[in-house]
């Protein structure tokens, strides 16, 4: 206020003792003015107030990293979000500060700068500022650099106007313990964004308190809401986030967390199964918590619908779940798309989960669920046409059940051997594991098995 007045050429000695009293003078000096008033940076509601003009001749320009519902509500303000800037902008933006010389001479390594600081202004023009005060180190250098360091490269020690991780720790100073908390837990959360359900499941709230923290979060640049319920962050947020999260919260909160969204997902995950082929023969799963929030699929296209939408986030929750050691988990996460995979042709992430499993149930004491792994990645090995590999694997899951006793784990070994071997044409060695799987079905009294195993050595007789 006092450098307000100050510029619009007031007494020094005549200002009014109170701030109120000199909001109404700056309003009186400002009237009837045509004028662009811009406050830049702005934290709260409080710190603009005082300095927003009576005359509707001027306009007030407000920016900060904060949404300010306050002049939203209650004096008009348009708030106006800005995205970040087009790959076409930041190529212009690097080129103006580093010279066109260097941009033109090395094309790919500047596309890859732009994407590497994900179009973001401010770590573009800190990327820019140390090309541009390196003159004679090639691009690919600087690349090079952002590549491997990521945000400690966009982080100044002494000008915490210059350093990305500094600036978005402002972002950070208003919110809660809990608001701060549930950002860094978004930045370890498993898949590229997340929606209520996952995140009220990731942080123990619930679907109401996960709602609010959101908005807060959403209110001061943190978090983006996309449509159908999606939140994102910018990808050198949530490496901010991550960072937070392993400096500010232990071992066994994020621990925590992280095998409460994983059983989310699985939870979810097996019942859209269970709505896409009910008379699969069912896993047992682990009780779900008291406070879990599957989420609800009323039918089969709701069931479709959310294993498509969340595929990669069912793939990101096996890592974590093997990453934490967790391979009940892994095993289960596998065989819940199993039949979302064969249905949508996934062969590439069926045989990437089914490697992880068989990888997992090596440390499983059932050896039922060692011989199921081995099957499963037989089976998605042959689909891809690895003959040698699938029948080694599957040969594997035989000898398991075989060694172990197993009557129903031999028998569907020798109903996937068949498949197996009549994909690769060899249709005498098909019809014997057909046979070997129709006897054992029969013993077991399975008469949709054996239906299968039927058909399975009339197409190989």
């Amino acid at each position: 206020m006092r450098g307000f007045l100050d510029a619009l050429g007031v007494d020094p000695g005549s200002l009014p003792p109170d701030l109120d009293a000199q909001a109404a003078l700056y309003r009186s000096l400002v009237s009837g003015r045509r004028m662009l008033i811009v406050l830049d940076n702005a934290a709260t509601a409080d710190q603009v107030v005082p300095l927003l003009p009576g005359s509707p001749a001027c306009t007030v320009l407000v920016t900060g990293r904060t949404t300010l519902p306050t002049l939203i509500d209650r004096y008009g303000a348009r708030h106006l979000p800005l995205d970040v800037l087009t790959h076409a902008e930041a190529r212009t933006l690097l080129a103006a500060r580093v010279g066109d010389e260097r941009v033109n001479a090395e094309p790919d390594v500047t596309d890859e700068m732009v994407e590497l600081c994900g179009r973001h202004p401010l770590a573009l023009a800190i990327t820019a500022r140390q090309a541009a005060a390196h003159p004679t180190i090639p691009l690919a250098e600087v690349a090079a650099e952002l590549r491997e360091l990521g945000l400690e490269v966009l982080a100044h020690d002494t000008d915490p106007t210059a350093s990305l991780p500094a600036v978005l720790s402002w972002s950070l100073h208003h919110l809660t313990s809990e608001q701060r908390t549930v950002f860094a837990l978004l930045g370890i959360a498993p898949g590229p964004d997340t929606d209520l359900s996952a995140v009220a499941s990731l942080t123990n709230l619930s679907l109401t308190e996960a709602r609010k923290v959101l908005r807060v979060l959403e209110d001061h640049s943190l978090l983006d809401r996309h449509p159908n319920g999606r939140y994102a962050m910018h990808d050198l947020v949530r490496a901010y986030a991550a960072t937070t999260a392993h400096d500010d919260l232990s071992e066994p909160v994020r621990r925590a967390a992280l095998e409460r969204v994983v059983d989310f997902y699985l939870d979810t995950a097996h019942t859209a199964d269970r709505l896409l082929y009910p008379h699969r023969p069912p896993i047992r799963l682990d009780p779900i918590p008291v406070n879990s929030h599957p989420h609800p699929l009323p039918d089969h296209p709701a069931a479709l619908l959310w294993l498509d939408t969340h595929h990669r986030h069912l793939l990101a929750a096996q890592h974590t779940a093997a990453a934490q050691h967790r391979h009940q988990a892994v095993l289960h996460l596998a065989w819940a798309l199993g039949t979302f995979h064969l249905r949508l042709g996934h062969r590439h992430a069926e045989l990437a989960m089914w490697q992880a499993a068989a990888d997992a149930a090596i440390h499983l004491p059932d050896p039922a669920a060692r011989s199921l792994a081995h099957r499963h990645l037989g089976q998605a090995l042959a689909r891809q046409g690895r003959h040698e590999q699938a029948i080694g694997h599957l040969h594997q899951a035989l000898a398991l059940a075989e060694h172990h006793h197993d009557p129903t784990q031999q028998a569907l070994a020798h109903h996937t051997l068949a498949r197996a071997w009549e994909r690769r044409g060899d249709h005498r060695r098909a019809l014997e594991h057909a046979r070997h799987a129709l006897d054992l079905f029969r013993i077991l009294d399975q008469p949709t098995w054996e239906a299968d195993a039927l058909n399975d050595g009339a197409s190989a007789d």
